[in-house]
């Protein structure tokens, strides 16, 4: 639980507004990037606390028939047990761990199954993702992910839901970071029925999200600006 507490309080943070990541940015940042940062309201806006006062974020989760199909619960422990924890691997010879669950499986099972009176519980695992440059092209900004496993020990079977978790503000900022870098200058160069416009078509907006509900995510396209020149 206690570890479970820190990496929530963790993904709580507030987003850091771009132009402070920029400043401690280690490579470089595309010129749309600056700019976007530069420009006022370019960082998230403030969020609005739900009712029992947690950020607003939104959540992924695997299916139960998506989980089954692709034997996830077996294939996660086969993961942990013979390739993250294996013997093998000399430098797992000196952590106790390693031999407590590749001999007391089973037993271990048996005392965390009662411990949790039979029930799921959750493992909350952080995913920090620095801002930097991804695919080789693109600049994406901090990104926090929560992973969540709930597990059972009721059997060899562990994992029995799988959920992905990011407060909002990141989003709409990586939104925003990456249209900067993708949206062309000129929309003349995507599409050819807009060649007949004399002068570039820069568009430009800004991407929000709003909680309409709790559970309603709306996504918006905020100061949207175009200019076009028509033939005379």
């Amino acid at each position: 639980n206690q570890v479970n507490a820190s990496v929530w309080e963790w993904m709580s943070a507030p987003v850091e507004p771009l132009a402070e990541q920029l400043q401690n940015a280690a490579d470089p940042v595309p010129e749309a990037v600056a700019q976007l940062a530069n420009q006022r309201g370019s960082g998230p806006a403030d969020r609005q606390p739900t009712s029992d006062g947690s950020p607003q974020g939104i959540a992924f989760e695997w299916s139960q028939e998506l989980l089954e199909s692709l034997d996830a619960a077996a294939t996660l422990r086969d993961y942990f047990l013979q390739e993250f924890l294996s013997p093998t691997r000399f430098l797992n010879w000196t952590h106790p761990a390693v031999w407590i669950l590749q001999l007391f499986e089973r037993q271990l099972r048996d005392f965390l199954n009662d411990a949790c009176d039979c029930q799921a519980v959750p493992v909350v695992i952080p995913i920090p993702l620095p801002a930097g440059t991804y695919s080789e092209t693109l600049w994406l900004p901090e990104i926090r992910v929560m992973l969540i496993l709930w597990l059972r020990f009721s059997d060899h079977r562990y994992v029995t839901r799988i959920q992905v978790a990011v407060v909002d503000g990141m989003i709409d900022q990586i939104a925003n970071v990456a249209k900067a870098q993708l949206l062309p200058s000129d929309l003349r160069q995507v599409d050819p029925r807009l060649s007949d416009f004399t002068e570039p078509i820069d568009l430009t907006f800004d991407i929000a999200l709003r909680w309409a509900k709790e559970d309603n995510l709306v996504v918006e396209m905020k100061n949207l600006k175009v200019r076009l020149g028509i033939p005379t």
